[in-house]
């Protein structure tokens, strides 16, 4: 049985394939035609993934859509009854009366059997498939699905069984999207940099913001709608009046004050969640808890779950937003086709493409970049010894991730002991806001001695840091850390650098953020490394088992800004969506 999950037209799409009841690939669109966050019909990927198995779209058993176009468009109708602008928007992102079946038919030149699931419950068959859980509470949060923006569901072997739903327009993706506008940042993108700069802000006016949200017994909660305004920029006037300040534009300088409404804010979003959690538990008698949906990717406010013991085990999967629910989808179709779940197994989320070392070197003599090729052993030892005095490594292993985070396939790596390290990364390497922290790749018996909360494999929750001091340049101004732990899954060359750098350093710790500059999506290829890596400044760059050093390479073809050797457009892709074709 061979399953093909889809998201797309609206953001983050991405596609995944199950085999025989097993994930086999995921990849999100945005990694191969390099526009962050790309919500196009995921050509790309679901190539990639069918080329995995060498198969063809008409080899399917089914494609699972992760929406029910029909419900949405009656939600975006009734939104914009005179064609407004939320109707035009749609129909751009190819939300035909028809729904997206018969685009889907013509671009994979596909006869079989599509099925089509609700959103939110494709978020859910993500979360709890990932988990490995026998049963649990799932909470959804987003900005919107497809007429409601949040749900409670237990699940189990008998499938999703759905308990409540908060109707559109009461959401807090679309509140906390709000504050992200209104603080000047990119909707839909850039809602992380608000949770980053809370930990810079006082709550001291949070009864103030209250005034947005209303929390009601059994309803859960409301907006109120004099301060949002869904057809535009997403707040209102009355915000601005309600704060006492303007909305801060996009080049206006961060101050004191701004890092106040985003503490304010995230604070009121992790109050609602967790009045949220105390219902899923209440209405469900469950232990454990899963969530998903674009908001469970605040990781900060999943930490305040899961410190309220509510539930006895929290667990977030990588790719929580929109991307997992290509996965979701295919679960869903596969519970449908064989009255029960696929494998219930915690995901490996090394999912995306790989490369191998002799392809990586026809490319590099090709470039006439100059490398070494080093053995394992002789690889970590000279890596970490390079970490330890202060470079940057761009570090490419494996096959890619699946999320918004790296986990180590496509990572950068420092030196988290080097108190001038994140203002460095910051500034010079992934220029970008001064305030935002970066994360640290632990092994568990680093992590057990480092944090607080010791075991996350996906970065999708905070822990305090138990000796801030040790690795300042990986733990926020409030002491609080993204941890990452390493696994069975894990590249074995990354937790042989993570143990050789203990040996060397006392740390078996990393500073590890995602392999990309700023508004770039995460590497994919050994090229658009390799175009990360000059442009960024990197210190080093490893390819598999290549060594790629900056003073080794001549001026030209490392000079940022220079003549590009290699182009960074969609035009020379490896998969093309404008000439892609199933023939």
């Amino acid at each position: 049985m061979l399953i093909l999950g889809i998201s797309s037209f609206f953001h983050d799409s991405a596609a995944a394939l199950f085999f025989d009841g097993k994930l086999v690939a995921a990849a999100q669109e945005e990694r191969f035609t390099r526009i962050k966050f790309d919500a196009q019909f995921p050509s790309n990927a679901i190539r990639f993934c069918l080329d995995t198995l060498g198969a063809t779209p008409n080899d399917l058993t089914s494609i699972a859509y992760f929406e029910d176009p029909n419900e949405k468009l009656h939600r975006v109708m009734s939104d914009s009854a005179n064609g407004g602008p939320l109707l035009r928007n749609a129909s751009r992102r190819r939300y035909s009366f028809g729904g997206p079946a018969a685009y889907i038919r013509s671009r994979l030149k596909y006869d079989g059997e599509i099925r089509v699931f609700p959103h939110h419950s494709s978020h859910a068959a993500h979360a709890f498939g990932a988990s490995g859980f026998e049963n649990s509470a799932v909470l959804i949060a987003d900005a919107v699905g497809e007429k409601t923006t949040t749900g409670i569901f237990e699940a189990g072997k008998f499938g999703l069984r759905q308990i409540f739903a908060s109707p559109y327009p009461h959401s807090l993706g679309l509140f906390y999207s709000a504050i992200t506008s209104f603080l000047g940042f990119n909707v839909n993108s850039d809602e992380y940099k608000v949770m980053g700069l809370a930990a810079y802000g006082d709550a001291n006016d949070a009864r103030i913001m209250k005034a947005l949200l209303k929390f009601l017994p059994d309803v859960g909660f409301e907006l109120n709608p004099i301060f949002f305004d869904q057809s535009g920029r997403g707040y209102s006037k009355a915000l601005s009046i309600l704060l006492d300040i303007p909305p801060r534009k996009q080049d206006d300088p961060v101050e004191k004050i701004h890092a106040d409404i985003a503490r304010c804010a995230q604070e009121l979003l992790e109050t609602a969640l967790l009045d949220l959690a105390r219902m899923a538990v209440d209405q469900t008698g469950q232990s454990r808890l899963c969530v998903a949906g674009g908001v469970a990717l605040n990781c900060v406010a999943n930490a305040r779950i899961r410190d309220s013991a509510i539930f006895e085990h929290i667990f977030c999967p990588p790719g929580a937003g929109d991307c997992g629910s290509a996965i979701g989808a295919a679960r869903l179709a596969h519970f449908d086709l064989a009255g029960c779940w696929p494998a219930q197994t915690e995901l490996n989320p090394y999912l995306g493409p790989s490369y191998k070392s002799e392809d990586i070197q026809r490319f590099l003599r090709e470039m006439k970049i100059p490398f070494r090729q080093c053995g394992d052993e002789e690889l970590a030892i000279e890596i970490s010894a390079r970490i330890a005095r202060g470079e940057t490594v761009g570090w490419f292993q494996g096959r890619m991730e699946f999320g918004p985070r790296s986990l180590g396939g496509r990572s950068i790596l420092a030196d988290p002991r080097n108190r001038n390290m994140r203002d460095h990364l910051n500034s010079v390497i992934k220029k970008r806001e001064g305030f935002r922290p970066f994360a640290p790749i632990c092994l568990p018996g680093a992590a057990k001695k480092l944090f607080e909360h010791s075991v996350d494999p996906y970065m999708t929750f905070v822990t305090k840091a138990l000796s801030p001091e040790r690795i300042p340049s990986a733990v926020h101004v409030d002491g609080s850390a993204r941890i990452q732990t390493t696994t069975l899954d894990t590249p074995p060359r990354l937790l042989a650098l993570l143990e050789k750098f203990e040996l060397l350093t006392d740390v078996g710790c990393l500073l590890n953020t995602s392999f990309n500059m700023s508004d770039e999506p995460i590497v994919c290829s050994p090229k658009d490394a390799f175009n990360c890596f000059r442009e960024s400044g990197l210190d080093i760059l490893v390819l598999e088992d290549l060594i790629v050093t900056r003073v080794a390479c001549p001026p030209e073809i490392v000079s940022s800004g220079a003549k590009r050797l290699i182009e960074y457009s969609r035009e020379v892709r490896p998969f093309i969506s404008d000439t892609y074709s199933f023939n």
